[in-house]
């Protein structure tokens, strides 16, 4: 047999437990939130986002960006010849030069028309030049066999 409580136990209301404690306030339903009734958010279509990596306008960007760098290196390389053959760094002076452009593009670009892609250029034209250094120097460092 099971014996009865003669006094009802004693505890702390839901009201009081929830101003203590901020993780048991209550929910409330986003149909609420919005200030909806649950007939009008039946009604509403939800579909997901799919998200990608580059955007097709960030992604033709990169295209004629490097595009444009491959078209006006060597113009620009010829034209800074002068410059190129001051700076002390031997075999590698024309990448530092070419990669410097690369990067008052890259930092500056935005301010001139089509800014986006000049930019853009830049920024491809650092990753070549950069390229360009790593294999020059592993044909000097690395013995081939």
């Amino acid at each position: 047999m099971v014996k009865k409580r003669k006094t009802k136990k004693k505890g702390r209301s839901a009201a009081f437990m929830r101003s203590i404690n901020p993780f048991l306030k209550r929910k409330r339903s986003k149909s609420k939130l919005n200030g909806q009734s649950m007939a009008k958010r039946r009604g509403r279509k939800r579909y997901s986002r799919k998200g990608s990596s580059i955007s097709k306008k960030g992604l033709i960007s990169v295209i004629v960006g490097g595009i444009l760098y491959g078209a006006s290196r060597k113009y620009i390389s010829d034209k800074l010849s002068p410059i190129t053959a001051k700076v002390p760094m031997g075999a590698y002076s024309d990448n530092v030069v070419m990669a410097g452009v690369s990067y008052g593009a890259m930092k500056y670009g935005k301010k001139l028309p089509f800014g986006s892609y000049i930019s853009e250029a830049g920024k491809v034209g650092l990753g070549v030049e950069s390229a360009l250094a790593g294999a020059d120097l592993t044909t000097q460092f690395v013995p081939t066999t």
